[in-house]
């Protein structure tokens, strides 16, 4: 099955308050490439985002909020993967391949000085940097769709004492999304366990004392308020949700409620897409822009027969 036509397209970054309200970030910017994944920096001023340019490579770029100058912060010929930032806020750590081919993490100061340090070289390809507040942890995801033995299973590292990741959730399902809380002691995640994707939260780094099911009606995208008091995440229609979250001395969920409909807005159920403010009042968000283009769904039988026949079984 496929869908023909030109798909839908980045528009605009824009802030969105808990009522669904957008304005834009800058009117003026226009990313001219597709959006692939973002990160907004510890204070909020500074937004690191990869694009897919019309060469077809991935590059890192920054972006001073809100009408600051954009510029670009990698140079590299492969593809470059979830940018997230270090705690201080000085430095963008990025997913890619060194020069022997492998799949590493590599640390970019945001202001393009010096040259990209590798952190870690992993043994199998990774697609997440997730550093804890503290900066003693980071998360990782293995990635999806590769055919795998770890694929979409969620690892963590301390930078600078482990030289391999440890697994955290290895399962036969799919795990994605990753999210730490504030303190570093609950992990969020997306599994699709249940037979659809839903959220949990598990204790860690210990993810196998207790787990906790957080969304009931489907479930992505989990990203935790800066206080540790609210747990936000998608849910199966698409409406961003607001989670409110006892984490001492355990963790529980004390209620919940949908803060208005994102369907309008670009969502990565594997990663995330959108960011929160640091005073967890606001979302940064991708708005879409409809192909004026038609598109098709096409449903295609028998295709194995038809390789066969051209000489391609």
């Amino acid at each position: 099955m496929y869908v023909t036509g030109s798909p839908q397209g980045f528009a605009e970054f824009a802030w969105v308050d808990r009522s669904g309200r957008a304005r834009p970030v800058d009117p003026s910017w226009q990313s001219g490439g597709a959006l692939v994944s973002m990160a907004l920096s510890p204070d909020g001023r500074t937004l690191a985002a990869v694009f897919i340019s019309t060469a077809g490579g991935e590059d890192v770029w920054i972006k001073q909020l809100d009408d600051g100058p954009l510029s670009r912060l990698t140079f590299d010929a492969g593809n470059l993967l979830r940018p997230s930032w270090t705690p201080d806020g000085r430095s963008v750590l990025y997913t890619g391949s060194d020069s022997a081919g492998n799949i590493a993490l590599f640390k970019q100061r945001a202001d393009g000085s010096g040259a990209a340090e590798r952190v870690i070289r992993f043994g199998t390809p990774m697609v997440e940097n997730l550093p804890s507040r503290d900066g003693r942890w980071i998360v990782t995801r293995s990635v999806v769709g590769a055919g795998l033995a770890s694929e979409g299973d969620l690892f963590a590292f301390r930078p600078g004492v482990d030289t391999v990741a440890t697994p955290l959730l290895t399962t036969r399902f799919r795990e994605q999304s990753p999210a730490l809380s504030p303190d570093a002691r609950w992990l969020a995640y997306a599994s699709n366990e249940s037979g659809r994707l839903e959220v949990y939260v598990r204790p860690f780094p210990n993810t196998a004392e207790a787990r906790w099911q957080v969304s009931v009606a489907g479930g992505s995208e989990p990203r935790w308020a800066h206080s540790g008091q609210e747990l936000f995440y998608r849910n199966g229609a698409g409406d961003l949700i607001a989670a409110e979250v006892r984490a001492t001395p355990t963790f529980a969920v004390l209620s919940q409620q949908s803060l208005f409909p994102a369907a309008t807005f670009a969502t990565n159920s594997a990663h995330h897409g959108y960011e929160v403010s640091p005073d967890d009042q606001r979302f940064l968000m991708a708005r879409l822009e409809r192909s004026e283009e038609g598109s098709d769904l096409s449903l295609v039988q028998n295709w194995f027969e038809e390789l066969k026949q051209i000489g391609k079984p």
